[in-house]
């Protein structure tokens, strides 16, 4: 009796469907590492920002993200290392003549467990106009305030559901709430003296990006920077580039948010490339300067937990380091 196929799905690309309309698929094998495939058993793993490219006739997926494996240690690997795809020569061959049409590029569209292996579904996809993301925004805008409608029904009938502090109920705000990309076109004026971004130019972009998702969240513009981390810069840019600041909140505490702030540089078919990754964690304040509840956290798709769940590893480390008096 033949043996059924079971597939486990880790993570889902959204995004891609806003963003594309998707016109053929193709299954990948992926080469990983052993705790790559153990965090990806969890389903730490994120393909939002991934894009994928074909280099010397092989495929490779860039952006990525893989959370390094609790017990990795030294094993651990780049969480947005490039990994390359693994397929068919004739289907290489296939995607290859595909692209060289104007408009349609490669994205990942989910990764999931196909029996033990890990897949990666990519799809063939051309950009969609304005036009069809303001339907589709429209459309989920309806969804949503309907959605919104039948949650605040449900809650008034179970108020033992509602998070509860001093007496006063606690609001929840999605990601997508707050939610904000910042976009800058590369001048001369921002060029150091090698004829690269000035990395303190960069820096102040990216503190500013993370105030706006932090007032965004806390609804007040009293918010203040507690601590910074993981500052690497892993891509020169030039004059000419255009650059994309995109921050999110992936973690909150009482009065404490984590904020996540991914920068890219832009290619002319919308194609994007890492060039830094940093977290802040930003607080509330009153007038007094005194820290202030923010409305918690609302979670939902499995890429969302994947990065809170790292955020949360994050927060331990930062206040072991506290600890250790770093």
């Amino acid at each position: 009796m033949a043996k059924k196929s079971g597939m486990k799905l880790i993570a889902n690309n959204k995004k891609a469907f806003h963003d594309y309309f998707i016109e053929d698929t193709y299954e990948a094998g992926i080469a990983l590492a052993g705790t790559e495939v153990k965090s990806l058993r969890s389903g730490k793993c994120s393909i939002k920002e991934a894009f994928v490219r074909v280099e010397n006739g092989e495929v490779y997926v860039y952006g990525m993200h893989i959370t390094p494996y609790e017990k990795g240690n030294i094993f651990n690997k780049d969480p947005l290392r490039v990994r390359k795809l693994l397929l068919h020569r004739y289907e290489i061959n296939k995607i290859e003549a595909k692209l060289k049409e104007k408009g349609l590029t490669l994205v990942p569209l989910k990764v999931y467990f196909k029996d033990s292996l890990v897949k990666v579904e990519i799809g063939m996809a051309r950009g969609k106009k304005l036009y069809d993301k303001r339907q589709d925004i429209a459309k989920k805008d309806q969804r949503r305030e309907a959605e919104r409608d039948f949650k605040v029904k449900i809650s008034i009938k179970n108020e033992g559901e509602c998070t509860v502090d001093n007496g006063q109920e606690r609001r929840k705000k999605t990601i997508e709430d707050s939610m904000t990309e910042q976009v800058h076109l590369i001048m001369q004026q921002h060029l150091n003296g090698s004829g690269r971004l000035f990395g303190g130019a960069l820096m102040q972009w990216i503190d500013e990006v993370a105030g706006i998702v932090a007032m965004r969240h806390a609804e007040t513009h009293r918010v203040v920077t507690a601590a910074v981390d993981n500052l690497q810069f892993k891509r020169a840019v030039y004059e000419g580039d255009i650059l994309v600041l995109r921050g999110y909140v992936t973690y909150v505490g009482k009065t404490s948010m984590e904020v996540e702030i991914d920068t890219y540089t832009e290619l002319p078919d919308g194609m994007r490339q890492t060039v830094n990754r940093a977290f802040f964690v930003m607080v509330a304040v009153d007038e007094d300067q005194k820290p202030v509840q923010v409305p918690d956290l609302v979670i939902s798709t499995e890429a969302e937990k994947a990065r809170n769940e790292a955020a949360k590893m994050r927060r331990t480390m930062r206040k072991q380091r506290r600890e250790n008096g770093f």
